[in-house]
């Protein structure tokens, strides 16, 4: 028998003035999530994933690439949870 658990609208964060390290922390939380979701059954779908980038400096450097399974997340410029 096989079933599949969906989780929606979660969220992982991180802020700080070094967008490298930022991206690098980043990275890192959605390695282990997603490992975390391979060991116990569930998966997460880099397609319907999106990264937000809030800053006052947005102009002054680039958006952080992460990705899912090889997958680059889209940037959007806002993200609505729903209830």
């Amino acid at each position: 028998m096989s079933m599949e658990i969906s989780v929606d609208d979660l969220q992982i964060s991180c802020q700080g003035s070094n967008m490298h390290l930022i991206e690098r922390q980043l990275q890192n939380a959605v390695n282990k999530l997603v490992a975390w979701c391979n060991k116990n059954g569930h998966s997460i779908s880099p397609q319907k994933s999106r990264c937000v980038h809030f800053c006052r400096k947005r102009n002054l450097h680039l958006d952080p690439v992460i990705h899912i399974q090889n997958v680059a997340i889209p940037v959007v410029d806002d993200i609505r949870f729903w209830e």
